[in-house]
């Protein structure tokens, strides 16, 4: 029953609270990043391209318009993969 008077007050707070600067955001970022990996895990390509992969998608860079001196500026060659 205290659980339940808990779980209403919380509500309300974060009710009031939602569009403060100090808000979380509304998905957690451990949520996000799980989604990132289960993406990139089904990437096709060498482990150095799933990394490069996974940093462009964690920064929102399209990953496949990338130059090959874009790529060096992750410390990959176009040769690593």
């Amino acid at each position: 029953m205290i659980q339940d008077d808990i779980s209403v007050i919380i509500r309300d707070i974060r009710t009031v609270h939602k569009s403060d600067n100090e808000s979380a955001p509304p998905t957690a970022i451990a949520e996000e990043l799980k989604q990132d990996l289960e993406d990139v895990a089904n990437f096709k390509g060498k482990p150095l391209e799933k990394q490069a992969a996974l940093y462009c998608k964690r920064l929102g860079i399209n990953y496949s318009k990338l130059s090959d001196a874009e790529f060096r500026q992750f410390g990959i060659g176009i040769y690593d993969f």
